[in-house]
């Protein structure tokens, strides 16, 4: 959904007319500014939503809610420093500059912005920008909040920092003792530097912190660790140490909600262990009772396609899903790779573009569509999205098996 910061109604003490007149204004905006921006007639567009803003003069709401969409069109458009002077001047109208903030409405907007800020940046390589964003942030939001802390750690994890970013979370651990999401950042970081091991016992040190199983919260914080440790297992390629995690949580899950997610680790960690088997048979247990049931619907269809297999059948499993979630990048990767299996390399980029659309950040997407560019004789283009993919993945089999196809690709040049 498109956010403004204008409100569903108007202030206090605005007439209706006001605030329709205010709304209207900002709907006009998005609307003949997308239109320009998609015509490819970004100039137009900026002066477009620039008069819009003039006319402002008073408003200060609509004045926000355009220069949103501004930052945003030409953040698409990859005019860096324009996006970033548009949501600067969003920042600097709702009094938001280098002194804390004083009000939840001003830390609202300026972490929506900031993030905004530092994903500009970030795509287009510009790290120490991104990075003054975060050290600013960390002045106008103050120590005893995470979001600098967090940012930081993103940042260094998506640009391939991860030691450094496993130092950075362990500092805000320091601060935030507490905080368990915390504790399994540092646990996927652990895990993303080789250490597997290290990371499922930070993790089982906090169940043995936990104690009494038989207490009803403490009993669903032991599943959901159980759960979690499958999926480091998962990502770790440790086939067998997750298919013994996930019968783990399996035994532990209490009614129909955990009994599910349980079923749905148990058939992910069983296809990395080439128990295909039983993958597949808790996948379609799960559809027996739940036919329309989205994510059994893709990840069978997806580890159906991924072993080349029964391929109408998992066309069908996919398209199903996507009836159900069509925006869903998962579902339109899953659609992308069984395209692709099938040979229909047109409709495989087009899943895959548009999945990548909703969300740049998975390698394995990024990967599906080199293998598509390369198999249509796209060379320059497949490089690329290898390239995208080894910066985003990082498990050493991932790494060396899309830098093999570099090299394979990079011969034929």
């Amino acid at each position: 959904m498109q956010w403004t910061w204008v409100q569903s109604g108007a202030h206090a003490g605005d007439d209706a007319a006001q605030g329709a007149a205010a709304r209207e204004a900002v709907h006009e905006g998005n609307r003949t500014g997308r239109g320009h921006r998609r015509a490819g007639k970004v100039d137009q567009a900026v002066s477009f939503l620039s008069a819009q803003i003039a006319r402002q003069t008073t408003d200060n709401e609509t004045s926000s809610s355009l220069y949103l969409v501004l930052g945003e069109m030409l953040f698409e458009a990859g005019r860096v420093d324009q996006a970033n002077a548009a949501f600067e001047a969003l920042l600097k109208l709702n009094g938001i500059k280098t002194d804390p903030i004083t009000t939840e409405d001003q830390r609202e907007l300026a972490a929506m912005i900031f993030e905004k800020m530092i994903a500009l940046f970030k795509e287009s390589g510009r790290i120490e920008d991104a990075k003054s964003v975060i050290n600013r942030a960390r002045i106008v939001f103050g120590e005893d909040d995470q979001f600098s802390g967090r940012a930081l750690i993103s940042l260094f994890r998506e640009t391939n920092q991860r030691p450094d970013a496993l130092r950075e979370v362990r500092s805000l651990r320091s601060r935030f003792p507490q905080d368990t999401s915390l504790l399994r950042l540092e646990a996927q970081l652990l895990n993303e530097v080789g250490k597997v091991g290290e990371a499922v016992a930070l993790i089982e040190a906090e169940n043995a912190r936990i104690g009494n199983k038989d207490d009803l919260e403490n009993a669903m914080a032991y599943f959901s660790n159980q759960i979690f440790v499958t999926s480091l297992y998962v990502e770790a390629k440790r086939g067998k140490l997750a298919l013994a995690s996930a019968k783990k949580a399996l035994l532990l899950a209490k009614g129909n909600e955990q009994e599910l997610t349980a079923k749905f680790s148990l058939a992910t960690a069983a296809h990395e262990a080439h128990d295909y088997s039983t993958s597949e048979s808790t996948l379609r247990e799960v559809l027996a009772k739940s036919p329309r049931n989205p994510v059994a619907l893709n990840n069978l269809g997806y580890f159906l396609a991924d072993r080349g297999v029964r391929l109408d059948e998992a066309f069908i499993l996919i398209s199903d899903a996507l009836k159900i979630d069509p925006m869903n990048p998962n579902y339109l990767d899953s659609l992308g790779w069984v395209n692709f299996k099938r040979g229909n390399l047109a409709d495989a980029e087009i899943n895959l573009m548009e999945a990548i659309r909703v969300d740049k950040s998975s390698g394995t997407t990024h990967e599906h569509l080199g293998d598509v560019f390369s198999q249509n004789g796209k060379l320059a283009q497949a490089l690329g999205a290898w390239k995208t993919a080894i910066s985003l993945l990082w498990h050493p089999t991932d790494i060396n098996r899309i830098k093999s196809k570099i090299a394979t690709a990079e011969k034929k040049k």
